[in-house]
């Protein structure tokens, strides 16, 4: 995509600012007998989008969709980079990314599964918000839905961009520790890093009566 287009759908599709909040969306007295967790990734830069990272319980053996609340990693919640959700414990996958919240990508064909435990906080890495928000928009502008409406969802299923997340250094991990010591300071469960690994999910379908989500199975297309 020509940094023009880009610019200019950025100013259409991308907007926010950098307000130190948690909302619902994270516990703030976690401690390491609690039975939930927290996810963190931190983002680069740390000017914020509409953009969100999609978690979903997924079991990669049975290859199938678990019914427990998933994870949305949300940008506009973010602080000084850091993103945090509450997370319910089992095997997450990253399901899809998402922009303002009506594009979204499905990474069926490449992403990462990891565990979340009870009681931890687990630090993903850091993730550069841009490559995202690119791919989505090249998506949107191949099929010509740039403008639409703001009750439409539209689901893209694409087998070249992966989630990826640079693993935490030892400066990361201090700098997490710093900012949980002022911003979280009744957060004292543990923080962890989690191994990614690769794996797929099913080919996304489009169930009857209903449009295409990541987690109808391409054997559910009618």
């Amino acid at each position: 995509m020509s940094k023009l287009i880009y610019t200019l759908l950025l100013m259409f599709l991308v907007a926010g600012c950098e307000t130190p909040k948690f909302g619902g969306a994270v516990k703030t007295n976690l401690t390491n007998n609690d039975p939930n967790a927290i996810i963190v990734v931190r983002t680069i830069p740390e000017g914020v989008s509409n953009l969100g990272i999609s978690l979903k319980h997924y079991d990669i053996n049975d290859q199938k969709w678990l019914d427990k609340q998933g994870s949305f990693l949300n940008s506009y919640l973010k602080d000084q980079g850091f993103i945090f959700v509450n997370a319910v414990p089992g095997q997450l996958v990253v399901e899809s990314a998402e922009l303002q919240p009506n594009w979204h990508i499905c990474f069926h064909s490449n992403t990462l599964a990891f565990n979340v435990t009870p009681g931890k906080v687990h630090y993903l890495g850091t993730i550069k918000e841009q490559n995202y928000v690119e791919a989505i928009m090249d998506q949107a502008v191949q099929a010509g839905e740039t403008k639409i409406r703001s009750s439409e969802n539209k689901y893209y299923i694409q087998d070249e961009l992966a989630p990826y997340f640079k693993p935490p250094a030892e400066d990361d991990l201090k700098l997490l520790n710093d900012y949980m010591r002022i911003n979280l300071p009744e957060v004292s469960a543990e923080i962890v890093v989690p191994e990614l690994i690769k794996t797929t999910y099913p080919k996304p379908g489009k169930p009857r009566f209903a449009s295409i989500r990541c987690t109808s199975n391409e054997n559910d297309r009618m």
